[in-house]
């Protein structure tokens, strides 16, 4: 709508909204513009190390947090989680929880043995992990549990994990990523936005320097023709400038303003 300038958001909510899919969203907003891919962020299943559950597969009739009435967000990447490994919420006990917070909080007070929606290097895991041992659970790679996945959430890819890298890392492992993108609107000034992605680009060293999640913004991610949303023709002519931009941006480009 133009009343704000720029937001940070996530490929599925931007997919979601300029398509304008219900529930979430009444109507397409064809007037997102993608400025750049910003960075990664991570999701996986939490566990107890004394429950004994390894792989997704055995939360099968666990207690499981889930409805995350405030975070509909993390709804969406632990129904993902749940089909990666070929379950569905009738398969396990829901545990009702606000948000991803609360739910890791339920694993320390013993009320939930899973939660299926948990970020790397989140302050709460660490608190809990000193008194409560955590386990992620490893993300399922096959091309179908992934294909089920992305059914929830657009944009799921997987990343490698060493163990030992984080809280919860009791092994090497892959667990879902997925890209959160810098927006604005197309009535913004192509200048604005060229100054802003020139000045990311040139700057990306002290960026990152800011937020451990911001080491995932990098100069090779920034432009991208796997992308959710069409990118403002400021971010394109930078792109072009500096030799990034390719003819697969471009066809991606022209065929989601086309719709």
């Amino acid at each position: 709508a133009g009343k704000a300038a720029f937001t940070l958001i996530n490929v599925d909510d931007t997919y979601r909204a300029y398509k304008g899919e219900a529930p979430s969203y009444k109507q397409p907003h064809r007037n997102l513009r993608l400025v750049s891919v910003g960075y990664l962020n991570t999701s996986a299943a939490l566990a107890r190390v004394d429950s004994k559950i390894e792989e997704i597969k055995d939360i099968k009739g666990r207690r499981v947090a889930g409805a995350f009435s405030a975070h509909k967000t993390c709804q969406s990447l632990a129904s993902a989680i749940l089909d990666n490994g070929g379950l569905t919420w009738m398969d396990v006990r829901v545990v009702p929880v606000p948000s991803v917070v609360p739910g890791v909080q339920a694993l320390g007070e013993g009320r939930a043995e899973v939660n299926p929606c948990a970020a790397t290097n989140m302050g709460v895991i660490r608190e809990v992990d000193t008194k409560t041992p955590l386990r992620f659970l490893p993300v399922n790679t096959d091309k179908e549990a992934m294909e089920r996945a992305r059914k929830h959430f657009v944009g799921l890819k997987h990343g490698f994990y060493k163990k030992g890298s984080a809280e919860g890392m009791t092994e090497d492992m892959n667990l879902f990523t997925y890209d959160f993108y810098l927006l604005t609107h197309a009535g913004m000034s192509d200048e604005v936005v060229y100054t802003l992605v020139k000045s990311i680009w040139e700057n990306l060293p002290e960026i990152q320097k800011t937020h451990s999640a911001l080491k995932t913004w990098t100069k090779e991610r920034m432009a991208d023709a796997d992308v959710t949303a069409p990118y403002h023709s400021g971010a394109v002519k930078f792109f072009k400038e500096v030799g990034v931009w390719t003819p697969e941006m471009e066809a991606a480009r022209e065929k989601l303003l086309k719709g």
